[in-house]
């Protein structure tokens, strides 16, 4: 339902104004996907995945509000997008690859706050 009203809005009020909504959505959906990834709450993989391709969309559409105020020539606005555009596909890749051949992004951000007993013992 939400599609066909993101869709919806899309063609009303063009694809500016439709941005802005699909940014704050992905907004939301990293606000509840990524505490309930740290809280271990990861069925199969489906949150890091999920993670996997509403992290390098919102990334896309909030730089690509910074380049449409800082960029002011075609030809470097058309370079900056295709680089954009470029780093937002390798990085959904790096990030499918990194939830399949390595310990997923959930536990990946896990293992930043862990403590290494080996330090503390030794201090």
């Amino acid at each position: 339902m939400k599609l066909v009203i993101l869709l919806f809005t899309f063609v009303v009020d063009g694809p500016v104004r439709s941005n802005q909504k699909l940014y704050h959505l992905t907004s939301y959906g990293l606000l509840v996907l990524l505490p309930a990834g740290l809280l271990g709450f990861n069925p199969a993989g489906s949150v890091d995945m999920a993670l996997a391709a509403i992290i390098p969309v919102h990334a896309y559409i909030g730089m690509t509000s910074v380049l449409l105020d800082y960029v002011h020539t075609k030809p470097m606005f058309s370079l900056s997008m295709l680089l954009l555009g470029g780093a937002a596909i390798a990085s959904f890749g790096a990030l499918v690859h990194f939830n399949l051949k390595d310990v997923g992004i959930s536990e990946g951000l896990k293992t930043l706050w862990k403590d290494d007993k080996k330090k503390l013992e030794q201090k």
